[in-house]
């Protein structure tokens, strides 16, 4: 069912034929206001990066505030790239371009964005041929959430197209028959927990909490923790997931657990946003 959903919501934004003049126009059903930077090349690579935090309406530039790390990650394809251009020892005959766009921290809008690169531009093709021209990059480079990144290798994979992650940990995604075009340059999460574990082993804690996101990373995180832990002498005192989104209540119930727990350990598997920052307010703080 999952696979056939995907493909009936690629059929409705894939290109239309339409007989005009004798030619065959490929025309896009669609188009998402996507926020992006481009640079043409012989090959033109793809970039997601979260370079704002959630969606603005009628914003679809990258003249707002980004978010620093983000911007960061953009400018470092950038840079990389001018750096492979200048160099004709390393693709000689062969200049490579970018399009980069602004994932902004949700699954929605990474999959418009893939959506994007998966579609050429609007052209005209001879009579008799259909519109099934190659997507229009054929690598992408991306995401940072791991929720995000599976959402985007289970589009991509499809096609063939390799989904290179710079930030995305979750064991789950080294599954191959799920994420068959899924790499990343990141160790997974299975290394971190094991790390953890020791830690929390060499200091001899054996009363801990833990906190963790409510995504595939900190799901998983929190399995593999469990599993790890399970045949040692820690025990666990509570488990607290933070929700995507979130209410004062929600927020004061995990403080309150915290709070009267005797665990004076806290482990935590939470990204920046989203993170224990959010229970750290004053206005949530216990005495």
């Amino acid at each position: 069912m999952l696979l056939h959903g995907i493909l009936w919501f690629w059929l409705l934004i894939q290109t239309v034929s339409r007989v005009a003049g004798g030619d065959v126009t490929c025309k896009l059903q669609d188009n998402f206001n996507t926020r992006g930077l481009f640079k043409s090349g012989d090959v033109v690579l793809g970039g997601l990066f979260i370079v704002h935090f959630r969606t603005a309406q009628r914003n679809t530039s990258l003249h707002s505030k980004p978010e620093e790390k983000g911007l960061r990650w953009v400018q470092t394809m950038i840079f990389t790239i001018e750096e492979i251009n200048r160099n004709p020892a390393l693709l000689p005959n062969t200049t490579l371009g970018y399009r980069v766009m602004d994932s902004c921290d949700t699954s929605s809008e990474a999959l418009k964005c893939t959506l994007q690169f998966l579609n050429q531009d609007e052209e005209k093709a001879p009579l008799g041929h259909q519109c099934d021209r190659s997507p229009s990059v054929p690598l992408i480079i991306g995401d940072a959430g791991s929720s995000h990144s599976a959402a985007v290798s289970r589009i991509v994979g499809l096609f063939g197209i390799p989904l290179v992650s710079y930030f995305a940990t979750c064991a789950c995604l080294s599954d191959k028959r799920e994420f068959p075009t899924f790499l990343r340059t990141v160790p997974s999460d299975a290394v971190q927990v094991k790390a953890l574990v020791s830690l929390v082993q060499r200091f001899q804690w054996t009363w801990v909490g833990v906190v963790a996101a409510d995504s595939d990373y900190g799901q998983f995180g929190i399995q593999s923790f469990i599993e790890e832990v399970t045949n040692s002498n820690v025990c666990i005192a509570y488990i607290e997931f933070i929700p995507p989104v979130r209410t004062r209540d929600m927020i004061q119930q995990i403080v309150n657990t915290i709070g009267t727990s005797s665990a004076r350990v806290m482990v935590l598997f939470c990204g920046e946003i989203g993170s224990l920052s959010q229970i750290r307010l004053p206005n949530y703080s216990q005495s």
